[in-house]
């Protein structure tokens, strides 16, 4: 997150702070303080690509945060927060007669494979996106001090984007025990803001022997490696050319609604429960590209899917 995004987090709490305060102090009523940690149960909703078995599981990250409520009434109110969410799904893809595309390597020229029928790829990628999140929040309390209700906006900043997993491809992918030598396998460790065109993290060297060739290839590729085409840039910047990162792979602002409920212990121990679904294309249509095929002149194939993140938290929360 950059200094202008800090701030205007920072300016947009203490406005509404002393907005409040101010209504706190005329009528008496106590504005209290609080906080709250737990897990949040995430995936990300969006469509298949045709022709592929493509699934987003869900996956159980964390959330914590503080928070600042204050009543209009004995009950009802407004609830402010900052909140730490990782947000993310387990993203698998599997389909034959695909495509890989390789940058040259060694002293070894870019390769495309593809139009195999008998071939196979499967990519499985665990995504962790983390957010500094703003929920502004409404809540009724239909038993005082007991059962609490919320709804309302929040407003997230990614700070963080990597994904960990692995990408394979060959012939053999079905067999009870396939043959290594006659399939491609790359650890991902993607880390989607700092990773650069071209980088390579491990570069320990694999082979495989495809189309009766063998090929070498690094083990660690890193987020932008296989989007490295064409070979040379222009001037000004397409944004169609992959040797440019013009940005990174998923959006750095989401906007979300809230719908939540609390149950009160006592009235500073309660245990909650918060579903947010996202109402914007968290990837970036740059990098959006197809798995399963290419456009007929060999170039990458924009889906312009929209995926969009959907979450439910299980938290508990002090106020005071």
């Amino acid at each position: 997150m950059n200094l202008s995004q800090k701030s205007t987090i920072y300016l947009l709490l203490m406005a509404i702070s002393c907005s409040f305060y101010q209504l706190n102090a005329q009528d008496g009523r106590k504005i209290k303080f609080g906080l709250r940690a737990g897990t949040n149960i995430s995936t990300v909703f969006g469509p298949s690509e045709e022709g592929a078995d493509e699934k987003y599981k869900v996956t159980a990250k964390i959330v914590a945060g503080a928070l600042v409520k204050i009543p209009f009434n004995d009950r009802f109110g407004f609830m402010g927060e900052v909140d730490y969410i990782q947000k993310g799904t387990y993203h698998r893809f599997e389909a034959t007669d695909s495509y890989l595309k390789l940058p040259g390597y060694g002293n070894q020229a870019e390769v495309t494979y593809q139009g195999n029928k008998d071939w196979k790829k499967i990519i499985g990628v665990n995504l962790i996106n983390s957010y500094v999140e703003v929920p502004l929040l409404f809540y009724a309390q239909p038993i005082k001090d007991k059962l609490e209700f919320e709804v309302g906006p929040s407003f997230s900043f990614l700070v963080s984007s990597v994904g960990l997993g692995t990408l394979k491809y060959g012939e053999t992918l079905d067999n009870e025990i396939p043959d290594p030598s006659k399939f491609f396998e790359f650890d991902l460790d993607y880390k989607f803001f700092k990773d650069k065109v071209d980088e390579v993290g491990n570069d320990f060297a694999k082979s495989a022997k495809l189309n009766g060739s063998t090929r070498t290839y690094p083990q660690g590729p890193k987020a932008y490696y296989f989007q490295n085409y064409p070979e040379t840039a222009t001037d000004p910047i397409n944004p169609n050319d992959y040797t440019v990162k013009g940005s990174t792979t998923y959006s750095v602002f989401d906007i979300g609604i809230n719908v939540g409920a609390s149950f009160f212990f006592t009235p500073g121990l309660r245990i909650g429960a918060r579903a947010n679904i996202g109402l914007i294309d968290i990837s970036v249509d740059k990098y959006d590209i197809s798995n399963k095929e290419l456009n007929t002149d060999g170039t990458f194939k924009l889906t312009n899917h929209f995926d969009q993140n959907f979450g439910v938290q299980i938290f508990v929360g002090l106020q005071f």
